[in-house]
């Protein structure tokens, strides 16, 4: 029998994110979903001697635990790997407070805005 999943949109995944990594008790975190598009092509005279177009696409998650930044990224965009990055994160977070001299501190300033940015035209 074929499971279908429902798609779970860029937006869900990044909530999902951001309530995992509230739940670690980092000072501060953000993901960052991303998607890239490469298009080549080479001519010779006069002639079309190779095209390409290559999307690559993916997500980071970058955390601030304890003064010590951690961060992880992966290319597939499923809950349970939103789950793994998270924790991968605050682990390499963990792992870079160990040979840190000074705790990293960020200043406090007011949220300035919150939006989605698309470059891509339909």
């Amino acid at each position: 029998m074929v499971q279908l999943t429902a798609k779970i949109s860029a937006n869900e995944l990044a909530n999902l994110a951001v309530d995992l990594i509230r739940k670690t008790g980092c000072e501060y975190g953000d993901v960052r979903f991303c998607s890239y598009r490469r298009q080549n092509l080479y001519a010779r005279d006069r002639s079309l001697s190779q095209l390409s177009d290559n999307v690559s696409s993916g997500f980071g998650v970058r955390v601030l635990l304890d003064g010590a930044w951690g961060f992880a990224a992966s290319h597939s965009k499923t809950p349970a790997e939103v789950a793994r990055i998270v924790a991968l994160a605050v682990e390499i977070a963990k792992g870079s407070r160990l040979t840190q001299k000074e705790p990293v501190r960020l200043v406090t300033s007011r949220k300035i805005c919150r939006y989605l940015y698309n470059s891509h035209r339909h």
